[in-house]
């Protein structure tokens, strides 16, 4: 519908001018034009222009299309030498990051497990009732319902926070907080049932007896970084009242605030989870990471429709706003590759491309087969062929969904598209900065339910793309074994 009333505009806005033209013309020279020539000149006229016009945009479409084309082809004949891979060079062995709980609220699900389940059978997004474009049109949005603000305020009055500053936030930056809430409940209670903050029983060592220093929470709270200072704070001072209503000791606890402009800073922060500390650390480190995004509002969408970014009727290349909230539990690695504690999964390795991203189905297929290439070189003993899923941020977007399918029918043929493939973006929109933690809770989830690795592919981006292999943990029968057949002995 918009599609027609826009070519009805044009044709008469040409028409207009050419009318114009022609009328003040004759009243220059004098004509008094007859049935043929008024026929002629504000008939045929106009819808002539409109037709030559029209063919001119048509033959510069396709001119631009075949040199991006010609581009794309010369990326593939040079290998694509100008894009880099991830946050280490690529045969560097990457330290594995334990993952022991998460939780999400997303549009498609308010847990992991539904949300595993859910994405299996995406479902459309719907036009919001309230949010318009520019034009006044409503937009396609993916949301969740009944998200309680009100909790959220009351949270932060508990926290200190001025009644007058509360009020005065936007409404996505509530919506968000809302969603991030129930997730921060929900990891903080499983870590105090879990009771993996408790101080491990003595050890004995030259008849004294010494009591190792118990675990640290480190939290790490990600935001948006157009979001004020002032709400940061706010956020830090909420976080520790909601550790000490769970019963977790403030000397137990270190939060923080990371500002984040888009997906990249997420995952360069769980690279840095996965180094050494420095000095070491003589207790285990508990990284709890949240993260929360939403742009069910007026403002957010006003920014995307002036940013030429929203999906509309005649932007098919636009992303569909979203909203959720998730949050992963991780432990790094020992210097010799075990875990304090026992995971549910592990993210043995993951790589960034952040220079050269083209978009062009054969040139994105191939940076992606080389990305993946760079994940099992750092992941020491991976093949391609032990991975058994792969869930993605892919949306509605032609681009995105053509370029992981073709990846997955080059690099990872033998899985099933319908069950072995999910796609996040189709439910539940461009969640921001929230997609990464997502990826990596869901892959998990489904390698801990399957014991088989899963890959993580992020596209949601436009300028950078990431690929994360998340495997079940070994088995202690399987690293006993691995360990014997290593050191054989002579019977």
């Amino acid at each position: 519908m918009s599609r027609l009333l826009r070519f009805l505009m044009w044709l008469l806005l040409t028409a207009l001018v050419v009318w114009v033209v022609v009328i003040g013309y004759w009243k220059i020279v004098g004509v008094r034009p007859d049935v043929r020539a008024l026929v002629l000149y504000l008939g045929v006229l106009p819808l002539g222009t409109f037709a030559v016009l029209a063919l001119l945009k048509h033959g510069l479409a396709n001119a631009r299309s075949k040199a991006s084309n010609a581009q794309a082809d010369s990326l593939d004949a040079a290998g694509d030498d100008a894009a880099t891979g991830g946050d280490a060079p690529a045969g560097e062995p990457a330290t594995p990051v334990g993952i022991l709980a998460s939780a999400m609220q997303l549009p498609a699900g308010s847990d992991v497990a539904s949300v595993l389940g859910a994405i299996g059978t995406p479902a459309a997004p719907q036009l919001h009732q309230k949010l318009k474009d520019g034009s006044g049109y409503p937009v396609f949005a993916s949301w969740i319902d009944d998200v309680d603000t009100d909790a959220v305020m009351q949270a932060f009055e508990a926290a200190g926070g001025k009644d007058a500053d509360i009020r005065r936030l936007p409404e996505e930056q509530l919506r968000a907080f809302g969603l991030m809430l129930p997730v921060t409940q929900d990891l903080l209670a499983e870590v105090v049932a879990e009771d993996w903050l408790a101080a491990p029983l003595p050890s004995v060592s030259g008849g004294r007896s010494t009591a190792p220093p118990p675990a640290r929470l480190q939290a790490s709270i990600l935001l948006p970084s157009d979001w004020p200072s002032a709400i940061r704070e706010l956020a830090v001072a909420w976080f520790v009242e909601e550790a000490r209503a769970a019963g977790i000791l403030a000397g137990q606890l270190v939060a923080e605030v990371i500002p984040a402009s888009g997906s990249d800073e997420v995952w360069r922060h769980l690279s840095k989870i996965a180094l050494p500390s420095s000095p070491p650390s003589p207790a285990p480190v508990l990284h709890l990471v949240l993260a929360c995004h939403s742009q069910l509002g007026e403002r957010s969408v006003q920014r995307l429709d002036q940013a030429g970014q929203l999906l509309s009727a005649m932007r098919s290349e636009g992303i569909v706003p979203g909203e959720g909230a998730a949050g992963v539990l991780l432990l790094a690695a020992d210097a010799d590759g075990g875990f304090a504690l026992p995971p549910k999964a592990v993210l043995r390795a993951h790589a960034t491309m952040r220079q050269g991203v083209s978009w062009q189905p054969r040139t994105a297929v191939q940076q992606m087969e080389d990305l993946f290439g760079q994940v099992l070189a750092r992941a020491p003993g991976a093949t391609s062929d032990e991975v058994k899923a792969m869930v993605s941020d892919a949306d509605l977007r032609k681009s995105r969904a053509t370029a992981v399918a073709g990846f997955m029918d080059r690099a990872l043929e033998h899985l099933d598209p319908e069950s072995d493939c999910m796609a996040t973006g189709s439910s539940c929109g461009h969640a921001g900065i929230v997609s990464p933690l997502s990826l990596i809770a869901l892959a998990a989830e489904r390698a801990a339910a399957n014991d088989q690795p899963v890959l993580a592919v992020a596209v949601a981006e436009p300028d950078q793309r990431t690929i994360a292999l998340v495997s079940p943990p070994e088995s202690p029968a399987a690293d006993e074994t691995a360990e014997s057949s290593s050191n054989p002995q002579a019977t």
